[in-house]
């Protein structure tokens, strides 16, 4: 007589929770989220799912630390890094949810296929600048206005400077 193994069925997240409301679970596919189930969302917010939480970009949720880190101190183990800020399937926090908002792609430009460093701002243009770092915006900003030179500083060869 032949025996099928069953498969242990894997619990759900809201089961989980509900057996330990203090838990913390690294979301399966996405690197800068997770489960916190002593969130309870009364009302979920756009994007979202009950207990669904998600680090401040760019940081990346840490499984050692159990909580969120800088990208660079994060082995995502699996889990798909974001490193753009804005796109869909990404941080969630900075998406628009209605379409009168600023896109986000302004205060995320991309540094996809950028090299580390300064670079003028992808969409805001001179005087603005995007500071890269593993394609990641690292910051933003706006050149300062050079007194001695009486001009405008813009990003140039890696730095604000004159022309």
């Amino acid at each position: 007589m032949a025996y099928e193994l069953k498969k242990k069925k894997e619990l759900s997240v809201e089961e989980r929770c509900k057996n330990d409301p203090s838990l913390i679970i690294p979301h399966p596919v996405h690197c800068h989220q997770y489960y916190n189930c002593s969130i309870k969302y009364k009302k979920v917010p756009m994007f979202f799912e009950q207990h669904l939480s998600e680090c401040n970009y760019p940081f990346q949720f840490s499984t050692e630390a159990n909580s969120c880190r800088n990208y660079t101190e994060v082995q995502c183990k699996g889990r798909k890094e974001e490193p753009e800020g804005f796109k869909k399937g990404g941080y969630l926090k900075n998406m628009c949810p209605i379409s009168s908002c600023e896109p986000c792609y302004i205060d995320y430009p991309s540094c996809k296929s950028y090299v580390d460093g300064l670079h003028e701002h992808s969409y805001k243009k001179r005087p603005w600048f995007m500071i890269c770092n593993k394609e990641r915006v690292v910051a933003t900003g706006l050149c300062p206005y050079n007194k001695d030179a009486r001009a405008q500083s813009n990003p140039i060869d890696g730095k604000c400077a004159t022309e």
